[in-house]
């Protein structure tokens, strides 16, 4: 049996990335926006996107049929429209403030708990070091102390005071 043979959405020797936006018209249904395949690269329906250009967008989908691939790319372009918007000291746009919020609201929230973690790792460390401090002026100032006690605390305090906190330098973004 012949399969029917199905035209390509695709243009001719196409070897560039594609990307369409899935806009959503309400109670009309959801629909893949009409583009000019020289508006389909990445950075035009960024610039789309924030003119205002789709009432509501649900998603954006990139793909290259040369190279066999196709994926959602909703979280990364959210995340490169609140960049911009944050670079400019501008709100985004109320059209896109939904799509923002969906798609970079999982990566968000796992990055606050993740600095929340570390924040209280840091306040941990910050009494210990504390403590171990105490102890240390306490063995110094106590004037019956032997000699031995004394180079003890205060080595004490130049170890203490020398190594770094827990995580300092590699912080995660």
């Amino acid at each position: 049996m012949r399969k029917a043979w199905t035209p390509s959405i695709v243009p001719g020797g196409s070897d560039h990335n594609i990307y369409l936006v899935m806009d959503d018209f309400g109670r009309l249904g959801r629909v893949w926006r009409e583009a000019d395949v020289e508006r389909t690269d990445l950075e035009t329906v960024i610039q789309d996107l924030l003119e205002g250009q789709y009432k509501s967008p649900v998603g954006v989908f990139g793909f290259n049929s040369f190279e066999g691939w196709s994926r959602d790319v909703s979280e990364d372009v959210a995340q490169e429209i609140r960049r911009r918007c944050d670079l400019q000291a501008q709100d985004v746009p109320s059209t896109l403030q939904d799509f923002v919020e969906r798609h970079e609201g999982t990566r968000q929230l796992t990055l606050l708990a993740n600095l929340a973690d570390l924040e209280r790792s840091a306040r941990a460390e910050v009494k210990l070091r504390i403590k171990a401090l105490a102890y240390a002026r306490s063995q110094v100032d106590q004037p019956s102390s032997p000699k031995p006690a004394e180079r003890t605390a205060r080595r004490t305090l130049r170890n203490l005071f020398r190594k770094p906190l827990k995580n300092e330098g590699s912080e995660t973004a």
